[in-house]
């Protein structure tokens, strides 16, 4: 059976026996309704769909008419290819239901959109003291708490056995219907419907704090790739476009990428999902690719109860992907009604070879190891070599040269000034991305220009306040500049943007460390672990920590683990060395000493480790003389004013020199 002739079907019965003046006063009243305020869309399909019943014209309310008479999609409309009506009809079906659980709670008549069919049905509305109609399933068990105190306190109070002797007084609540037999005092009838509507008032007041209490928030969960495996990159790359998009939203709690992607490839109920990344709604896809062209297929999934919002498809040729981006984007902020606004930014068509590499970059660019972020690199080049006018290009080019120092040996001095061009350029093709500002920063904050990395570190702040990795970034800077609550209170802030990433908890950590709240900043290394046991890092800041602890083996074993996830990096290195140094056994810490003064002169290599191993041996002269270069090769996170280990050099006269040089004071 089609759904035209579905339609038909009902149409017979749909009138019921309501006056058409009655359907029209019902109708009036839901346009007119807050639920309905701004669903413009949804008000012409029930509008025209009640008028052609009334005007017992059901026949022609079809899914080809409706799609060229109220949804102006032209003589060419095709519903096998468009899914407009349907998309809208289920919205129409669940705003109709929100309705009428608040507002119409108490109209005399329903109208409803049958779920098969687009033609109205009408129906009396049944009192909601005899209603068999279920609680809504986010609604049911506090609700049901609720009813059953008032109604032991009221219905369920025994007869006095003076007075009802003889008579037989029974009370049941489904919550069906309320059957009432045998005769009851006035006095305690009036009781129990005293106490029945503070019960009605109290679950409406329960269901709107519910509704307050649901900040707009979302994970965006990894598109699927339905079409060759060879355009995952692409899937993936959209899933973080669309993450960074809807980050710049103020006012939107959106989930990092790290959380997100966590659920690939697993059958998990979306309310369940919810419940981890404490998110009210859900976002899932499908990307498919065929030649020059691409379909995107999206659906926004209620978290609280598994109900689906709204979903649409999207056809595209490649040069429109961010026509597409920004389309998605605006209608899931338009899901929010008037919460919230996303930024109205120009898009331009790109060219698509390019925007396919860079998001091969941005692919390569997750995975975090030196092999897959020099790949990263080489994609982003190409892609500016491609479009030079696609701005995002230039910005992912200057992180990856931004992280260059973190994955291998070469200077922060050496990069700095591409960093900074690469943002410039950003800035002057889009001086409105976040993404260009935080390179911007990173570029200052490399150059040791304090002042002026903040206030590019605020602009991407102000622009994308729900993006985690640059709070994460800035919590780095606040370290650099021994502003350390400010910088653990960033660091939450992306940890809660991004809660199962390993890389967030790791730097909350790493600011409890400074703080020198040992024990805290062990247990936050812990759950780093657990998320990752694998994760390098986490076993460095932990061994650290418990060298601080003086628990020495414990810290080698530590460090050890981390040297091996972390390949050739010197750093866990010195750390063993300094433990050793603890330990009172120097001969090993003299051994890691001379095979880093060796690498150094043979060519570039971070200088803080060298320094940190000479001021466990306890020769100072030379740790001033190491941190003097480390200073003038603009080393990163050497944290001259928050880290312990610098601890017995902060008297000297000579460490006073070291933090003007690096403008520290």
């Amino acid at each position: 059976m089609t759904a035209e002739t579905r339609d038909i079907s009902f149409s017979k019965e749909a009138l019921a026996d309501f006056s058409d003046e009655s359907i029209r006063q019902e109708l009036a009243r839901i346009l007119g309704s807050r639920t309905f305020r701004r669903a413009k869309s949804q008000k012409r399909f029930l509008r025209y769909a009640v008028e052609q019943t009334v005007t017992r014209k059901s026949h022609e309310v079809k899914e080809y008419t409706l799609g060229v008479q109220v949804f102006g999609r032209g003589a060419a409309f095709d519903p096998r290819l468009d899914p407009i009506v349907r998309v809208e009809a289920r919205n129409l079906r669940i705003r109709l239901a929100k309705y009428y659980e608040t507002e119409g709670e108490h109209d005399p008549l329903r109208i409803e959109l049958p779920p098969r069919g687009y033609v109205p049905k009408f129906r009396e509305a049944i009192p909601p003291a005899l209603s068999t109609q279920t609680q809504p399933a986010e609604d049911a068990s506090a609700e049901s708490g609720l009813l059953d105190a008032w109604t032991d306190a009221a219905l369920f109070t025994p007869p006095d056995p003076a007075i009802d002797s003889g008579r037989q007084v029974s009370a049941h609540v489904d919550p069906g219907p309320v059957v009432l037999s045998g005769r009851w005092r006035s006095a305690r009838l009036l009781q129990a419907l005293f106490v029945l509507a503070i019960g009605a008032a109290a679950v409406i007041l329960l269901r709107e704090r519910k509704a307050a209490d649901i900040a707009p928030s979302i994970a965006v969960l990894p598109f699927q790739n339905v079409g060759d495996v060879k355009d995952e990159s692409f899937s993936d790359g959209l899933t973080d476009e669309l993450i960074n998009s809807l980050g710049r939203v103020a006012g939107l709690h959106v989930v990092g990428r790290t959380s997100a992607f966590q659920f690939r490839g697993k059958a998990i109920d979306v309310r369940e999902i919810g419940k981890r990344l404490g998110v009210a709604t859900v976002l899932e896809g499908g990307v498919q690719i065929y030649g020059d062209n691409l379909r995107v297929t999206v659906e926004l999934m209620d978290a609280t109860n598994g109900y689906s919002l709204w979903s649409s498809t999207y056809e595209r040729r490649f040069e429109d992907a961010l026509f597409l981006q920004r389309d998605i984007s605006e209608a899931i902020v338009a899901r929010f009604e008037d919460k919230l606004r996303l930024s109205s930014d120009q898009v331009r068509s790109v060219n698509a070879e390019a925007y396919r590499d860079y998001l091969r970059g941005l692919y390569f660019w997750n995975k975090q190891s030196s092999d897959s972020i020099e790949m990263a690199g080489h994609y982003f080049e190409r892609a500016i070599s491609l479009d030079p006018g696609y701005a995002p290009a230039y910005t992912a080019l200057g992180l990856y040269y931004a992280q260059l120092p973190e994955f291998t040996r070469t200077r922060a001095r050496d990069v700095a000034s591409k960093v900074r061009d690469l943002a410039s350029t950003a800035l002057q093709l889009d001086n409105r991305l976040p993404g260009a500002h935080t390179d911007l920063a990173i570029a200052y904050f490399m150059d040791y220009q304090w002042s002026a990395a903040e206030g590019e570190f605020r602009k991407a702040l102000q622009l994308g306040p729900g993006d985690a990795m640059v709070h994460s970034w800035y919590s780095s800077y606040l370290k650099g500049a021994g502003r350390l609550e400010e910088a653990l209170a960033e660091s939450r802030i992306a940890q809660a943007l991004d809660p199962v990433s390993t890389k967030m908890q790791n730097r909350t950590a790493h600011a409890l460390y400074l703080l020198r709240r040992y024990d805290e900043a062990s247990e936050q290394y812990k759950a780093a672990l657990s998320l990752d046991p694998q994760y390098g890092p986490a076993h460095m800041g932990l061994g650290i920590v418990l060298t601080e602890q003086g628990k020495y083996q414990q810290a080698i074993n530590e460090l050890r683990r981390a040297a091996a996830g972390l390949g050739n990096s010197p750093a866990p290195q010195s750390d063993v060395a300094l433990a050793y140094c603890a330990m009172g056994e120097t001969s090993e810490a003299n051994n890691i000493l001379h095979t880093f003064l060796a690498q150094a002169q043979a060519g570039s290599f971070p200088l803080k480790p060298i320094a940190k191993i000479y001021l466990g041996l306890g020769q100072k002269d030379q740790a001033f003389e190491w941190l003097a270069k480390a200073i003038e090769a603009r080393d990163l996170y050497l944290d001259l004013k928050a880290d312990p280990i610098w601890d017995p050099l902060r008297n000297d006269p000579r460490f006073t020199a070291l933090l003007k040089s690096a403008r520290l004071i």
